[in-house]
C-alpha cells in the first residue's frame, strides 16, 4: 500500500513540475512579446500618460 502512495506521491510531483515549466515558459513568452511592445511604443516618441 504505501509503493502506491509512494508512486502517487512521485507522479504528483513530476506533474506539479511540469506546470510549473510549463506556466513559467508562458510566463515568459508574454513577457517577452510585452517587452518588445513597450519598446515598439518607445521608438514612437508617444506620450505615455498614467
Amino acid at each position: 500500500m504505501f509503493e502506491n502512495m509512494i508512486d502517487m506521491v512521485d507522479k504528483l510531483q513530476e506533474i506539479k513540475d511540469f506546470w510549473i515549466v510549463t506556466l513559467n515558459k508562458s510566463i515568459k513568452s508574454a513577457t517577452d512579446k510585452n517587452e518588445a511592445t513597450l519598446a515598439e511604443v518607445a521608438k514612437q516618441e508617444l506620450p505615455f500618460n498614467f
